[in-house]
């Protein structure tokens, strides 16, 4: 079951990969829609912070004439303070096509009330070099039951929006946990996956487990004795 504060931040996190996709896109209205009004921004380019929206909007400007970036969020962890660290492979292009800049550094949110209030830049010292072992790099999720980034499915289970919501929030080790509850779900309620009125109880079910207040037990329901 998904407590507040693991759905609160895997909230945050969905709310950064959209932020990560509309930068490269250069879409950055959209950038600062999920900003505080007084948001405090580094200058990464000229040294220093911009305060408030219009700051940030005229320094991407002034880098965006003279520099090509592109970042990609490679992991997401939560701090012991609430923060969302990112794991970020950044690389920095001139105009004129050279690569300037290829790194890994880490950004450092505050997210309160579903908008950005500031973000800080580590080098990648600080980061784990777990986060960036062949297994967690080809596909890993913030997942919604262990509050953590882990390795994610392979490919979404469903060919639907749910099968890609499951895909993007639920790792490996969780949908293992899916499975065997799912074992027990068949078996008490003599649930057939081939009949269209128990796949939607089974739809139900993971959707709670997940993303709701979590699928309970048959009252019945005697675990097996080891």
């Amino acid at each position: 079951m998904a407590t507040v504060d693991q759905q609160a931040a895997a909230n945050e996190v969905d709310l950064l990969r959209r932020v990560y996709v509309a930068f490269n896109r250069r879409e950055i209205e959209t950038v600062l829609e999920a900003m505080h009004p007084d948001v405090d921004w580094p200058n990464g380019m000229e040294g220093g912070r911009e305060h408030g929206k219009a700051a940030v909007r005229a320094y991407w400007r002034r880098q965006f004439e003279i520099l090509d970036p592109k970042v990609e969020p490679q992991a997401f962890t939560q701090e012991a303070d609430g923060r969302i660290a990112v794991a970020v492979h950044q690389a920095v292009h001139d105009k004129a096509g050279r690569l300037l800049v290829d790194q890994i550094i880490q950004h450092v949110y505050d997210i309160r009330d579903g908008l950005i209030r500031s973000m800080e830049i580590r080098p990648r010292s600080f980061l784990s070099e777990e986060i960036f072992s062949e297994g967690n790099m080809a596909h890993t999720v913030f997942c919604v039951k262990f509050k953590k980034e882990m390795p994610g499915l392979d490919e979404p289970p469903f060919d639907n929006d749910l099968g890609r919501k499951v895909y993007d929030n639920v790792s490996q080790e969780a949908w293992r946990m899916w499975m065997e509850h799912c074992k027990m779900l068949l078996n008490e309620y003599r649930l057939n996956p081939a009949r269209r009125e128990d796949q939607e109880v089974i739809v139900k079910q993971l959707e709670m487990f997940f993303f709701g207040e979590g699928s309970a037990r048959p009252k019945e329901y005697v675990p097996p004795q080891e």
